[in-house]
C-alpha cells in the first residue's frame, strides 16, 4: 500500500503491526510518514508523540527521523509554536551542529510576526543571541551567517567581537583573509575603534553603577563580554537584574552565555532555565539543549 501511494491504508496496516508487537525496524517512521503523506496531520502527530513516549518509557531515544518528519509537517502548516517545541525536543535528543543550525534559523525566521517588540535594536539582539548559539555549536557553515553576525555586532559597537568572529570565519575558510570588501571594511573599522572602546570601559562601568536603570549596565556588560572578560560581564549583567526596566529574558540569557563561554556549563544551565517568558524562551531552550551536551555524562547507578 505504501509503495502504491495508498498512504492512509499503509498507515493503518503499519499501525496494526505495531500494536501486534512487530519489532521490524522503522515502523514508527513509516506510520508517521504515511499519515502525513495522506494529509492526516493530526493522526501523524499523534503517532509521532506515541513513538516518542514509547521510546522514552523504554529508556531510549526515538529515531531522529521522526522529529524531522513532524517538524517539516508543522512548518508547512505554519504551526510555529508546535514546530519550535518539536525542534527543541530534537535538539535535546540529538544536539548536532545541523539540528542546532536549522532550529536557530527557523527561530529567526519566526521572529517578525512573533516578536513582541519591533525595535531594530531589539531584533538585532535576538539575532546576535541566536547566531552566538550557532557559533558555540560550530554550526556557522556559510559566509552569510558571518555577514549577519558581524553586521549586528558592528551596529552594537562591539569591535573586539567583530574581529574575533571574522578571525573565526577566516580560520574556517568561510571568510577570505583578503579581497572581500565587506569584511575588510568592518575589520578596519573595528581595529580603528578598538583602543578607544577599550579605554572607555572603566568610565562606562562607573556611570552604569550610578544609573538606576538597567540599560547602561547591560551595554557595558555586553562590551566586557565582547572582550571575553566573563567575570566582569556576569557581574554587570547580575547588577542589571536588580535595576529598573530590566529585560530579564535578555539578561538571564546573556548570563547563561557568559557562563557557557567561561566553561561553567552547569551555571549556564541554571541561568538559561530562568528565561521563562518573552521572545527568548525558545532560544533559551535551544541553548540548554546544546549546553547539556557539554555536561559530564551521568554515571549509571551501581547494581544493588
Amino acid at each position: 500500500a505504501y509503495n502504491g501511494e495508498q498512504y492512509a491504508a499503509a498507515a493503518e496496516r503499519v499501525q496494526r503491526a505495531i500494536e501486534l508487537g512487530s519489532t521490524a525496524p522503522n515502523l514508527s517512521t513509516l506510520v508517521i510518514d504515511a499519515h502525513f503523506r495522506a494529509n492526516q496531520i493530526e493522526q501523524g502527530l499523534a503517532a509521532f508523540r506515541a513513538a516518542v513516549t514509547a521510546a522514552t518509557a523504554a529508556g531510549q531515544k526515538a529515531p531522529e527521523s521522526i522529529y524531522s518528519l513532524a517538524a517539516r509537517e508543522l512548518q508547512e502548516a505554519d504551526r510555529t509554536a508546535e514546530l519550535m517545541g518539536v525542534l527543541i525536543e530534537r535538539a535535546n535528543a540529538y544536539p548536532t551542529e545541523g539540528n542546532i543550525r536549522s532550529s536557530a534559523l527557523i527561530y529567526l525566521q519566526s521572529l517578525p510576526p512573533a516578536a513582541t517588540r519591533p525595535e531594530e535594536a531589539y531584533q538585532r539582539g535576538l539575532s546576535i543571541d541566536a547566531l552566538r548559539l550557532m557559533r558555540a555549536a560550530n554550526a556557522m557553515n556559510d559566509r552569510r551567517f558571518y555577514v549577519e553576525l558581524v553586521s549586528n555586532l558592528a551596529e552594537d559597537a562591539l569591535p573586539n567581537e567583530v574581529l574575533t568572529v571574522i578571525a573565526e570565519g577566516e580560520a574556517a575558510n568561510l571568510v577570505p583573509p583578503t579581497g572581500d570588501a565587506f569584511f575588510a571594511e568592518r575589520k578596519q573599522t573595528a581595529r580603528d575603534n578598538l583602543a578607544e572602546d577599550r579605554a572607555s570601559l572603566a568610565g562606562a562601568e562607573r556611570r552604569a553603577a550610578a544609573d538606576p536603570a538597567a540599560r547602561l549596565s547591560v551595554r557595558v556588560a555586553d562590551a566586557y563580554f565582547a572582550y571575553e572578560n566573563w567575570a566582569k560581564a556576569e557581574e554587570l549583567y547580575t547588577a542589571a537584574l536588580g535595576k529598573a526596566e530590566a529585560d530579564t529574558g535578555l539578561i538571564n540569557l546573556r548570563i547563561g552565555q557568559t557562563r557557557y563561554r567561561a566553561g561553567n556549563f552547569a551555571g549556564a544551565m541554571e541561568a538559561f532555565a530562568r528565561v521563562t517568558e518573552g521572545d527568548r524562551v525558545t532560544l533559551a531552550r535551544l541553548w540548554e539543549a546544546h549546553t547539556r551536551s557539554k555536561l559530564p555524562a551521568e554515571t549509571p547507578a551501581a547494581p544493588a
